[in-house]
C-alpha cells in the first residue's frame, strides 16, 4: 500500500514508544554503572593532577570541563524547548511540519540521490546555456505575438542547479514490460531575467521557484541491445511555480500574462497527458512508446460552496471553480453576487496513476476590470477516493480566511466489454445532466499520405483536430509536407458511443484552411475484437489516406462496494441535488447510503444518483 503523509509521524512515535517499553533491564543497569564510573574517573583525575603537582594542566582541564558542561546544558535546553513547542502545537501544525520534510524522509520507498545531484551540479552550465537559447528563441517568438517588440535583455539562471529530493523506482509487479521512475524535483535558484519592450526595460524576474514530480518511463524492455526501446518523460501533476516580478512588469495584467504563458508552455509540453518521447530502437512501434495507458477516470461533481470571502464592493463575490489533474482543466460557470453558490457542475478527468496524481481546485471571484481575486484552494489525493471510499466530502479552503467547497467523486474503471454499455448509456440519460461521459476513446494518429496542397506552389503545414461532441484534441504541426507523420496518441471522453462520431479535420497551420476531413462512427468499434483497431488506412473525403489506431473503453463504476437499496418511506430523503433539502442535511442523516448507494438489479449496475431518480419515477 502507498504510504500517506500522516504515516511517517505516527510511525516514528509508535516506534519510539515501542523501543522504550522493550528496553531490557540489563541496559538500565549498564547505564547507571556507566554514570557512576564516569564521575569516579573525574574525581580520580583531579586527585592525580594534584598529587603529581601538575598545576599548569589544572586550569586547562577546568576550562574544557566547563565548555563540555555548557554545551551539554545548551543541548538539553534546546531539546526541552523543542519538546515544549511541540507539545503546545496542534496536530494540524505538527503535520504541516512533517509535510515540509524531504520526500526521502517522508516515505520509506523514496531514496536520496546525492550522486545524481552531483552530476546535475557539473552539467548545470550546459543545461543553463540550452535554456537560455530556448528562451531567446521559441519562447521570445511566442511572446512577440502579444508584444511585437518584446525582447529578453539579460538571462542568468545563476549557479544553483535544480535538485532531486527523492527517487522511487516501481517494482516489476506494478509495471508491465517497463521501468517507471519518479523524481521529486525542485529548483530555488538565484536566477535573474531582464526583458524589455520597444527597447525600454520593463521588468525583471527573480527568485524563480519550481517544485514537481517528474516521471521517466523506460519501455519496452528488450532482450537485445539497446535493451530499452525508448523513454517517456512527463510531469504527473502541474508543477508549483512561483517567482517575483519587479519594475513595470509587476502590474497585475502583465504579471498575470507572463505567469500564464510560462505555465501553459510547461503544460503543453510536459504535463500529463502531454509528454516527451524518444525512441532508441527502430524495431519498437511508435504507438507502443507514444501512447499512455490510463488507469481509469475520476468523475467529479462540484456541487456547492458556502461562506466564501467577500471580494466585491457590494459585499458579495462572483465565484467560479477551476479544477486540474495535470494539464487537464475544467471550469465551472460563474454565479453572480453569491457567497453560498450552487454550481451542480459535472466533469471527468483521465487518470494515469491514482496513487501519484492528485486533483487541484481553486476558487476565484470574477473581476471584469482587474485580475480575478483568489478565494481559496485545495488538493484531493485521488487514491483516497478508491482506498477510503470518500465520495462525498466538504473541503475547507486553504490560503483563505474562510469558505468550504462541497465535492462528490466517482471512480470509473475501464472495460473492454461492450455488454456493460447498454444500461449505463440509457440510464444516465435519465439524470438529465449535461456532459456526463460513458466511454473513453483513445486515438493514435500515425500518418497521412498524399494530402491536397492549399496553394499550388507551397506544401502545407498540417495538423489534426479530433472532435467528439464538444470535446477537441489537437496534434502537433508538421512543417512543409503532404505526407505528414505525427505518431501521436490522444484521448477523448465520449458521452454516447452509440450515436457520437469521431470527426477528424486536417488543417493547414499557415492559412487555417481545412485540407481534408474524415468522419468515423464510434459504434463501428462495437464489432471489433477488444473494441479496437490497429493502424488501419482510411480514405479521406477529398484525396489521400489517413493511418490511425482506435481503442474504446467503457467507463464502469466497479470499485465501490454494492449496497442493497431498502424500500422505506425514509428513502424520500434521498432526492436529487437540486431539491429544497440541503446536501449537508442529507449527508448527516444517511452518510453511509449517500457515500456508497448502489444496487445490482438484473446484472445492471446503478449509480447512487440513478437509483434515486428511478425510485422517484416509480413512486409517481
Amino acid at each position: 500500500t502507498e504510504p500517506t503523509k500522516t504515516e511517517p509521524a505516527d510511525a516514528v512515535m509508535k516506534q519510539g514508544n515501542a523501543e522504550i517499553l522493550k528496553m531490557p533491564k540489563e541496559n538500565l543497569v549498564k547505564d547507571v554503572a556507566f554514570v557512576l564510573l564516569r564521575k569516579t574517573a573525574l574525581v580520580l583525575l583531579g586527585y592525580i593532577i594534584c598529587y603529581m603537582n601538575w598545576s599548569v594542566i589544572l586550569p586547562i582541564v577546568t576550562v574544557c570541563s566547563l565548555v563540555w558542561l555548557e554545551t551539554r546544558t545548551s543541548r538539553r535546553t534546546k531539546r526541552i524547548r523543542n519538546k515544549s513547542r511541540a507539545s503546545s502545537m496542534t496536530k494540524e501544525e505538527l503535520l504541516q511540519l512533517v509535510d515540509e520534510l524531504p520526500a526521502w524522509v517522508m516515505f520509506p520507498d523514496r531514496e536520496r540521490a546525492e550522486w545524481l545531484n552531483e552530476i546535475i551540479q557539473q552539467i548545470w552550465p550546459s543545461i543553463n546555456s540550452f535554456i537560455i537559447k530556448w528562451c531567446r528563441g521559441s519562447l521570445q517568438t511566442k511572446l512577440r505575438k502579444k508584444f511585437e517588440s518584446f525582447k529578453f535583455e539579460d538571462i542568468d539562471f545563476g549557479e544553483t542547479p535544480p535538485k532531486i529530493d527523492g527517487v522511487k523506482v516501481y517494482n516489476k509487479s506494478s509495471t508491465r514490460d517497463s521501468i517507471v521512475i519518479d523524481f521529486d524535483v525542485f529548483y530555488d535558484g538565484d536566477c535573474e531575467i531582464k526583458f524589455s519592450i520597444s527597447g525600454t526595460q520593463v521588468g525583471c524576474i527573480k527568485n524563480f521557484q519550481l517544485g514537481a514530480e517528474l516521471r521517466i518511463v523506460l519501455k519496452p524492455l528488450m532482450i537485445k541491445l539497446p535493451v530499452i526501446g525508448g523513454v517517456q518523460i512527463f510531469f504527473l501533476n502541474t508543477p508549483d511555480i512561483n517567482f517575483d516580478l519587479e519594475g513595470l512588469s509587476s502590474v497585475p495584467g502583465f504579471s498575470y500574462l507572463i505567469r500564464q504563458k510560462i505555465e501553459s508552455n510547461i503544460k503543453k509540453k510536459l504535463v500529463f497527458p502531454n509528454k516527451i518521447s524518444k525512441r532508441f530502437s527502430k524495431t519498437v512501434q511508435a504507438a507502443e512508446l507514444k501512447s499512455l495507458e490510463p488507469e481509469g477516470v475520476l468523475r467529479v461533481h462540484v456541487f456547492e460552496a458556502k461562506n466564501l470571502e467577500r471580494k466585491d464592493v457590494t459585499g458579495k463575490s462572483d465565484p467560479y471553480v477551476i479544477l486540474n489533474v495535470g494539464a487537464q482543466e475544467c471550469r465551472t460557470h460563474v454565479i453572480k453576487r453569491e457567497l453560498n453558490p450552487k454550481w451542480d457542475y459535472w466533469c471527468e478527468f483521465i487518470i494515469l496513476d491514482a496513487f501519484a496524481q492528485h486533483l487541484q481546485f481553486k476558487v476565484f471571484d470574477q473581476d471584469d476590470l482587474n485580475e480575478d481575486d483568489f478565494l481559496g484552494s485545495g488538493v484531493v489525493e485521488i487514491h483516497s477516493v478508491i482506498k477510503e471510499g470518500e465520495t462525498d466530502k466538504w473541503f475547507q479552503l486553504d490560503n483563505a480566511k474562510r469558505g468550504s467547497l462541497h465535492l462528490r467523486f466517482t471512480w470509473l474503471g475501464l472495460s473492454a466489454d461492450y455488454s456493460s454499455l447498454n444500461a449505463v448509456v440509457q440510464e444516465l440519460k435519465q439524470l438529465k445532466v449535461a456532459d456526463i461521459n460513458t466511454a473513453l476513446l483513445t486515438v493514435y494518429i500515425d500518418s497521412a499520405q498524399n494530402l491536397m496542397k492549399v496553394k499550388p506552389y507551397k506544401k502545407p503545414d498540417p495538423y489534426v483536430i479530433l472532435t467528439v461532441g464538444k470535446k477537441q484534441q489537437k496534434t502537433s504541426v508538421r512543417k512543409h509536407t503532404v505526407d505528414p507523420v505525427w505518431e501521436q496518441g490522444l484521448s477523448l471522453l465520449v458521452s454516447n458511443p452509440e450515436h457520437d462520431s469521431l470527426i477528424i479535420s486536417i488543417i493547414d497551420k499557415t492559412t487555417d484552411i481545412k485540407i481534408d476531413h474524415f468522419v468515423y462512427p464510434i459504434k463501428s468499434l462495437f464489432d471489433k475484437p477488444g473494441l479496437q483497431i490497429s493502424k488501419e488506412e482510411f480514405e479521406l473525403s477529398t484525396s489521400g489516406k489517413l493511418i490511425m489506431s482506435l481503442q474504446l473503453r467503457i467507463l464502469t463504476n466497479e470499485l465501490f462496494d454494492e449496497e442493497l437499496f431498502s424500500e422505506s418511506d425514509s428513502d424520500d430523503e434521498l432526492i436529487r441535488h437540486n431539491s429544497t433539502k440541503s446536501a449537508s442535511s442529507i449527508a448527516s442523516s444517511k452518510p453511509g447510503i449517500v457515500h456508497n448507494l448502489r444496487q445490482n438489479l438484473n446484472g445492471k449496475i446503478y449509480t447512487d444518483q440513478l437509483v434515486t431518480r428511478v425510485k422517484q419515477k416509480l413512486r409517481k
